[in-house]
């Protein structure tokens, strides 16, 4: 009966629930995403193509990231060309990979703050949690979750109502944010009936999704969503 009063409390205390998008919004995975794409193109016979063409790509899964890189070979099943990308991507995800600088110092004040902090991504779920933990802020996250089967992928706001279910959160509807840098994430919370965050400095777009707040660097987030 005590056990279950201090949960309860502890719930009670949360400030709000901050929902991040992982590329592009707490690490720059550029260099590692684009390096595994060209891996693949190479196994099948392929010239590597730009960076940039390859982060245009991102945003979607790695299956959309797949058919969108490597059109070429339609011939190729998308499973055995999402194998081949995985087996490189986990051996090389962080040679590269970097934390945006100011995202420590912020899942820090958010912490002390008693904000609630996850992780939804459509990153691989084991390569998601991997970055993270490499970058050392994987245990600032109490949830993580990148694709699994059957589980939706962003924009369904499906994605973010099973998150928000599966943290634990129960404050107001108000306080809980979508932070991302792409169109998924903003159409992902408004489809959800939530409040977003795009961050400029990632590598996706808005296309055309008009979120709450816009931000230039991770410094401004907190300022953004304690208003």
């Amino acid at each position: 009966m005590h056990g279950s009063a201090k949960a309860n409390d502890a719930v009670k205390t949360d400030a709000g629930l901050a929902i991040f998008d992982l590329d592009g919004t707490l690490a720059d995975t550029r260099a590692d995403l684009a390096a595994a794409v060209n891996a693949t193109r190479r196994a099948l016979g392929l010239k590597t193509i730009p960076l940039q063409r390859v982060v245009d790509a991102v945003g979607d899964g790695v299956a959309r990231l797949l058919e969108r890189t490597i059109p070429e070979r339609p011939d190729i099943p998308p499973s055995e060309k999402r194998d081949i990308w995985a087996r490189y991507y986990s051996a090389h995800l962080l040679d590269e990979t970097l934390a945006y600088p100011g995202i420590p110092t912020l899942l820090t004040r958010l912490k002390r703050l008693s904000w609630r902090l996850v992780v939804l991504t459509n990153k691989l779920d084991d390569a998601a949690k991997s970055v993270l933990d490499g970058l050392g802020l994987g245990k600032r996250f109490s949830l993580i979750r990148g694709f699994v089967p059957d589980l939706p992928l962003k924009p369904s706001p499906e994605s973010i109502r099973l998150i928000v279910r599966d943290s634990g959160y129960n404050g107001p509807r108000s306080r809980i944010w979508m932070i991302g840098d792409n169109h998924t994430d903003i159409r992902a919370a408004r489809l959800a009936g939530v409040a977003s965050c795009f961050c400029r400095y990632g590598f996706g777009h808005l296309n055309g999704e008009i979120p709450t707040v816009t931000v230039d660097k991770p410094s401004e987030i907190l300022g953004n969503l304690t208003l």
